[in-house]
């Protein structure tokens, strides 16, 4: 499902310092103010937020590479997780290190976390940033939206406990780690009532029992007996942005891989998850060198 951002709104005119100007001093965590912002849904496998800092000050300052983040709960009790501004292919890495703020513009880096699997323990609460590699002096903030991250059941190695923090940048689009089919001319968003559709071969439905077999969660079965027929560029593995019909721009991910000469998505039931209790999942399949197989699964198209 796409979600709707109107990033005009949202881009700071802040930007990176030009060559031979003189460098404005770093941002200190007195000349700016925290906020949280509602980041684009894109893959339902993810959870992610967005920090905005802007400078109250009347002095441009420099912001560096990605902040330190950390994440609490309701009782001031710290996220049993792992950060990581390189590990995570869900957020832009630092490409330009250098953001120079001017006066009231603003600056943005993504929080991305992918879908707790084995469940959530624990949902975040509050933030504190600190922007040189030390929790004090630093920013802080709480916010219902953070609940969108949290720290999962198991083990602290789980993909789950995994959140990305991408390096600050001057618009929320750019916090994203964005596929490369994604650059240039953004397309019109399109869900599933737009989406060709076709009788599900045999092929994918030996491809989705196989799959759900290995999970122990058969039987599966296809209630429609049709699939979406998917545009194989544009769901390509990675981030990819789009346009809605209000002007604002959508994300989603895609999970078909880039040697696919086919891609299908498909509704199936099954025997239900043990923890979520979710029986329904949309199913993408590509077809690569004639095979067909299971590349991505989330509870909405």
């Amino acid at each position: 499902m796409v979600c709707s951002l109107g990033l005009g709104s949202l881009v700071a005119p802040g930007a990176s310092e030009p060559s031979g100007a003189a460098v404005p001093p770093a941002c200190t965590s007195t000349a700016l103010s925290l906020s949280v912002v509602r980041a684009p849904s894109l893959a339902s496998a993810e959870r992610a937020v967005v920090l905005r800092v802007q400078n109250r000050s009347a002095a441009a300052c420099v912001l560096s590479g990605a902040p330190s983040v950390f994440l609490r709960d309701t009782t001031g009790t710290a996220l049993r997780v792992r950060y990581s501004a390189t590990a995570s292919p869900f957020v832009a890495r630092s490409a330009s290190p250098r953001l120079s703020l001017a006066p009231r513009a603003s600056a943005y880096a993504l929080l991305a976390q992918y879908y707790c699997t084995p469940g959530v323990e624990r949902r975040a609460a509050r933030v504190a940033v600190s922007l040189g590699g030390a929790l004090s002096p630093g920013l802080s903030a709480s916010t219902s939206l953070l609940g969108r991250l949290a720290q999962c059941r198991g083990p602290i190695s789980g993909m789950g406990q995994l959140v990305g923090v991408s390096s600050w940048r001057a618009s929320v689009r750019d916090t994203y780690a964005t596929a490369a089919i994604s650059r240039g001319t953004v397309l019109v968003c399109t869900g599933p009532s737009s989406w060709p559709t076709r009788h599900v071969s045999g092929d994918v439905l030996r491809a989705i029992s196989a799959y759900y077999a290995a999970k122990k969660l058969t039987p599966a079965t296809v209630p429609s007996g049709t699939e979406w027929v998917l545009n194989v560029v544009a769901y390509r593995v990675g981030t990819h942005w789009c346009l809605n019909a209000d002007g604002g721009y959508g994300g989603y991910s895609g999970s078909v891989p880039a040697t696919a000469s086919a891609a299908v998505m498909v509704l199936v039931r099954h025997r239900a998850y043990p923890v979520t209790q979710n029986s329904s999942s949309f199913v993408t399949l590509a077809q690569v060198k004639g095979l067909w197989r299971v590349v991505g699964e989330g509870t909405g198209p």
